[in-house]
């Protein structure tokens, strides 16, 4: 584990696979910092403590049966 000392407004890149990643201290309190995520939309950021919910909101999100744009905008066509 690296363990950094960062201010506001400084950065830290992580390079994945080639991709990078920029994390930006935005501000810090008494214990806690503001942390932002430059990353591109491919890279999954997500908090430690809703790790447990993931697979749970996948599959929840996978069983819903969406409409079609099709369904959407059938109402509004011309009927021929």
């Amino acid at each position: 584990m690296l363990v950094l000392r960062r201010r506001a407004n400084e950065r830290i890149r992580l390079r994945l696979n080639g991709v990078d990643v920029w994390v930006t201290v935005v501000e810090t309190t008494s214990g806690a910092a503001r942390l932002a995520f430059e990353a591109p939309p491919e890279v999954q950021i997500d908090r430690e403590e809703i790790l447990p919910y993931e697979d749970e909101y996948r599959q929840s999100w996978a069983a819903k049966k969406l409409p079609s744009a099709a369904d959407i905008i059938r109402p509004f066509l011309p009927r021929t």
